[in-house]
């Protein structure tokens, strides 16, 4: 999969963009701002399973889950079980 620039998500565009963060975040969801931070030079799994981290909390913020997105073993759970999906389609 390639991790989109941008995409629409109710109305709202999320950007999604390449920089360093502080520590040891690989990647990090900024809910004020609509944007998807991922740090450079991440192997393409784990950057994509990354994005599809952070896509989950935007997408249960989204939808007023706060208790889902703040339960970072579920995001992390379900985004694992995403990019397993995408990784072994067949199409």
């Amino acid at each position: 999969m390639k991790i989109p620039k941008s995409f629409e998500l109710q109305g709202r565009t999320i950007t999604v963009v390449t920089k360093p963060l502080d520590g040891d975040t690989v990647a990090q969801w900024d809910a004020r701002r609509d944007e998807i931070t991922i740090i450079p030079g991440l192997p393409k799994d784990l950057a994509t399973q990354s994005f599809y981290h952070e896509f989950l909390h935007a997408a249960l913020d989204a939808l007023g889950r706060d208790d889902l997105s703040k339960d970072e073993g579920f995001v992390d759970q379900l985004a694992g079980l995403v990019a397993q999906m995408n990784k072994t389609s067949v199409t």
